[in-house]
Order: structure tokens, then C-alpha cells, then sequence
């Protein structure tokens, strides 16, 4: 598999800090009877309604990451996790439920039939609120799923993954000042208070000085 076929499961082309990459190291012995490699690969058993542990080098949903981040050498590892693997592992499962339909019917097949016949976490999946549409035979399937922070993955039957999240305008005034409000917002309440303060005690220091007068 070129490293090209792996990039829809990336969030970045070239490496920069705060951004990750899907990779995977295998060994094989034997003869293929024997495969080793570098991080957990479960998939999603439609068979067995659970996740499994498989020999799945082919299958970039379940690669490891590289997490492009600058420290200092000897630095503890990071305990950073990809923000939107639960809404990608939806998305996973729901394409092997349905390989598993064409393997079995020849099409895919909806989203009640998947539940009927046991193939999905309906509680899990059915959370990201999932829009299929079957355009014909065989994997002539797309579908969308939708995460609480607005991302939107893409997955059909030629197995290419695309999440979109809403673009961040960090750096920028509104950025700011949404970050900061709460802030903003006791900042302004204790400048109102000493405002009040001082001049409540002007007033009271000129009536005083007035009747003294």
C-alpha cells in the first residue's frame, strides 16, 4: 500500500507540530504464519457484534499515530488522542457491517436491516446520526455521520474516509474574545465594583466635608 492510499485517514500532508499522522510497522514471519506489530489493530467483527483483535495491516483505520508535537528530548510521551476517533471508528464500523452485506447479499443493505441482523452497535452508531444512500449493487453505498462537535465523516464502499470539522479562526479578535470571556466578563464586574466603590466614597468624603463646613 502506497503512502498516498493511507492520506484520507490523515490530517496533514507534510508533518507540523499539533498535527498527526496514521502509520503502521508490521513484521511478518514464517511464511505469513506469524505477524507482529507496533500497536493494537481491532476491527469491527460484524459476525461477532464486537470489536476484534486481527491481522489487519491493510486496513488504516486501525494504524497508530505519530503526533508531531516539540519537546525536550527524554520528555514523558504525551497522552494526546485523536479528538475524532470515536466519530472514525462509527464510521469503521459501519463499512465493514456493510462489506459484510456484500459479501453475504451482493448489495448493501439499510441501517435497520444492519441492526436486525446484528452487524452494528446500533447504540453506539445511531448517536452520530448516520445518512445512508445506496445508489446500486455491490459497494455503490455512501453514508455521513455527524459528531457533537460539528465534524462530518464520509465513508462509502470503496472504503475512502474524509472528516470535515468547521474550520477554527484561532488567533483571530472573535477567537479571542470567545476564549476569554469568561474573563472579559470579571475583569468588567470588578472595574465596575471599584468604580462604584470610589465613587460612592467621594460622595460620602463630600457630604461629610460639606455639613463639617
Amino acid at each position: 500500500m502506497a503512502h498516498s492510499d493511507s492520506m484520507d485517514r490523515t490530517a496533514t500532508v507534510k508533518p507540523a507540530v499539533g498535527k498527526f499522522w496514521r502509520i503502521n510497522f508490521s513484521r511478518v514471519e514464517k511464511k505469513g504464519n506469524l505477524n507482529w506489530v507496533w500497536s493494537p489493530q481491532m476491527l469491527w467483527s460484524p459476525s461477532k457484534h464486537r470489536p476484534e483483535g486481527t491481522v489487519a495491516m491493510h486496513y488504516p483505520d486501525v494504524w497508530g499515530y505519530v503526533h508531531f508535537i516539540e519537546a525536550a528530548p527524554g520528555a514523558p510521551a504525551s497522552s494526546w488522542a485523536d479528538p475524532q476517533w470515536p466519530l472514525k471508528a462509527a464510521a469503521s464500523q459501519l463499512f465493514l457491517a456493510e462489506d459484510q452485506a456484500v459479501k453475504e447479499a451482493g448489495s448493501a443493505v439499510k441501517l435497520d436491516v444492519l441492526a436486525t441482523k446484528n452487524w452494528i452497535d446500533s447504540e453506539s452508531l445511531l448517536k452520530f446520526q448516520p445518512v445512508l444512500t445506496i445508489s446500486g449493487p455491490k459497494t455503490d453505498w455512501s453514508a455521513q455521520l455527524h459528531d457533537a462537535d460539528g465534524c462530518t465523516a464520509s465513508i462509502g464502499g470503496a472504503h475512502k474516509l474524509e472528516v470535515r470539522c468547521p474550520v477554527t479562526l484561532r488567533g483571530s479578535v472573535g477567537w479571542f474574545l470567545a476564549e476569554h470571556l469568561w474573563s472579559f466578563l470579571l475583569l468588567l464586574i470588578a472595574a465596575v465594583a471599584v468604580g462604584f466603590f470610589v465613587g460612592w466614597r467621594m460622595f460620602h468624603q463630600g457630604c461629610v466635608a460639606k455639613f463639617s463646613a
